[in-house]
């Protein structure tokens, strides 16, 4: 069949070359031209003169009611954007920044996650200017909003919020490692101390660490489960724990484990950003954002507590219906674990969520996901905006992504013979790349590659989209303006922080362990130490 298949093929091409005419299209890929350039400004003015939080447009530039051309138009914001590029390319310049301004030009709520702070320094005094309630969410910085996060916890039996908690902070932690059993058995411990001290009149993770800082708390979880002090849904968690309680080393390695996990973060002045009632809550709507900052010193502390919130964000803004849409940024997106990311993607843009995602190159989003979720987390994106990858393996990658274009070759040849000179002309379809691996890695900064399912010509979608974005002079402008106010903005968010010091902070703590005592006390014969 194969050899059919090919004397077919040949006599085809015989055909062509003889004939003169195309009746034989080796590919169909081809660069999106006026037709799919201008279906996709339709879509976009229809669904900017109408947003809904399922349907809507962000845009890149400074439409004009006379101009609409002007903008390079990104429909259908609600299936998500990736933008990949190395550094230098513009991928975050030229791409993720105008999208997130043309958000906030709408009034739509925003959540942004910044990696190296030159966002933060950028959004917070530009969402004010554009009347935003700002806030900032950076363990560790006297600006710092607190945040709560067992206030995604419904109440004390909800074991699901608490274990999901406790995964995001196993799969961002520097102990993410070791024999799955203590880590999962680390994790049913932590779900049990959330959901416990969620039950407390101290419902925070202050209340945490002092249940986990008790000695022997194995024997402490035992007696309180035995005589029925703790609620059966919360003492659940426990049964694992409990059930190695004869065997000394195996309960001091879940313990172990677990108080490696949540111990990173409490220190001062990352514990008083967790304590207490949240200074802003994580829903947001209307005018608000919410900027979550890593502070890179403290990658290892920080970055855990981090993704729980942004888990605990999301939940909580998309768990239950709402009315406008939420645009959800997350540059430099491997820098961060997200399991349910694809999910995020392709189930909550019904209710309202938009994700633009930053990534540097393929490869980078393998190593942190793995080959199947990296690869469901970028085809879940609708809208793809390739910039310079600095990296051939990941050219190469998008090369055959966007396909093969054919191409005619004319050849003559002429012979000599007795009857004189003679001439004979034929055509061969070849084919080539749409676009090289050379091209894609001689783009320059701003130089990308759009697809989209906008970009049709009513019979077939994601025609891609070559371009140099230009940002307009006054849209550069107001974001250097709105840089140079960020130390006064910053000076605002520190005098009305209404963080703890140091010595509230010690006394709160020392409230919080003289409850986890009461709460849970020692057996009347304690031998072990855990």
């Amino acid at each position: 069949p194969e050899g059919i298949a090919v004397l077919g093929l040949l006599g085809a091409l015989a055909f062509v070359a003889v004939t003169g005419k195309k009746s034989l299209k080796l590919t169909t890929a081809k660069m999106a031209g006026a037709k799919e350039l201008g279906n996709a400004r339709l879509k976009a003015r229809k669904q900017r003169k109408n947003p809904q939080k399922n349907s809507y447009t962000l845009w890149i530039g400074s439409p004009t009611p006379d101009y609409p051309q002007s903008s390079l138009w990104i429909p259908d914001a609600q299936r998500s954007i990736a933008a990949l590029g190395g550094p230098g390319s513009g991928k975050t310049f030229s791409s993720i920044n105008p999208l997130i301004e043309s958000a906030l030009q709408q009034g739509i709520p925003v959540g942004i996650y910044d990696k190296k702070g030159d966002q933060l320094e950028l959004f917070a005094p530009l969402a004010a200017q554009y009347g935003y309630e700002v806030g900032i969410f950076a363990p560790g910085e006297q600006y710092s909003i607190c945040i709560n996060p067992l206030d995604i916890l419904h109440s004390p039996e909800d074991a699901t919020g608490a274990s999901e908690l406790a995964k995001v902070l196993l799969g961002n932690s520097s102990n993410d490692k070791g024999d799955s059993f203590f880590t999962d058995a680390a994790v049913n411990v932590l779900k049990g101390l959330f959901q416990m001290a969620k039950s407390t009149i101290y419902p925070d993770f202050g209340m945490v660490y002092a249940l986990l800082s008790l000695s022997n708390l194995v024997g402490r979880l035992e007696l309180a489960v035995r005589e029925e002090k703790m609620s059966r849904w919360i003492g659940s968690a426990f049964t694992q724990l409990i059930s190695t309680k004869d065997s000394e080393k195996t309960v001091a390695s879940i313990v172990s484990s677990a108080t490696g996990m949540f111990s990173q973060f409490i220190e001062p002045d990352i514990l008083r950003c967790l304590m207490g009632a949240s200074t802003m809550p994580l829903r947001i709507e209307g005018k608000k954002i919410i900027i979550f900052k890593l502070n890179e010193a403290r990658r290892n502390a920080v970055s855990p507590i981090i993704a729980a919130v942004i888990d605990s964000f999301v939940s909580a803004n998309f768990a239950q219906g709402r009315q406008d849409p939420c645009v959800i940024s997350l540059d430099e997106l491997p820098s961060m674990y997200f399991e349910k990311l694809p999910y995020w993607i392709n189930e909550l843009r019904s209710a309202g969520s938009g994700f633009i995602l930053g990534v540097q190159n393929m490869k980078q989003l393998y190593e942190k996901y793995g080959d199947n979720l990296g690869a469901a987390i970028f085809s879940a994106c609708n809208t793809k905006m390739i910039f310079n990858p600095g990296e051939k393996e990941a050219a190469q990658e998008f090369s055959d992504f966007w396909g093969q274009t054919e191409i005619n070759l004319k050849n003559k040849s002429v012979s000599h013979s007795k009857e004189g000179k003679s001439t004979s002309k034929g055509e061969q379809l070849q084919q080539k790349p749409l676009i090289s691996v050379d091209d894609i890695l001689g783009f320059m900064e701003g130089h990308c590659v759009i697809t989209s399912s906008a970009y049709n010509d009513g019979k077939r979608a994601n025609y891609p989209y070559q371009t140099k974005i230009h940002i307009p002079s006054e849209q550069i402008a107001r974001f250097k303006k709105a840089e140079g106010l960020w130390q006064s903005v910053k000076q605002r968010l520190v005098t009305r922080s209404q963080l703890a010091s140091n010595h509230d902070l010690a006394q709160q703590l020392e409230e919080r362990i003289s409850l986890a005592e009461s709460l849970l006390p020692l057996p009347v014969s304690n031998t072990n130490d855990f």
